[in-house]
């Protein structure tokens, strides 16, 4: 948005929103694989051995998989909302624009 300073008033620029949203199914597309990866890591155990020390990295190990796995989550959770607000405002300019478009036809009959 950039604000017009003669008529006080801001002006919004589609076209980059709708690239951000874009970038944003990007960056959506490429969480897959480490999202794939951590699943992977949690469903088998190490196999580090069968002695106390091997049983608690695999523990500690599991654990962080798991804490990844959230953080992978909430990247994602955080990237779909990001994109889904960002449409929805290129889409309500886009329709406010339309519309005044439309009125500003009706009054000069063209």
């Amino acid at each position: 948005m950039a604000q017009d300073q003669a008529a006080s008033s801001f002006r919004v620029h589609l076209e980059p929103l709708t690239r951000f949203a874009t970038q944003l199914d990007h960056q959506l597309g490429a969480m897959d694989r480490p999202a794939a990866a951590l699943a992977a890591l949690s469903q088998r155990p190490l196999p580090l051995g069968l002695f106390a020390e091997g049983d608690a990295l695999g523990r500690q190990h599991h654990a962080a998989t798991v804490q990844l796995m959230q953080l992978t989550q909430a990247i994602r959770d955080a990237l779909v909302f990001t994109a889904e607000v960002t449409r929805t405002v290129a889409t309500q300019y886009q329709r406010f624009d339309e519309a005044v478009a439309d009125g500003y036809r009706s009054v000069t009959g063209g």
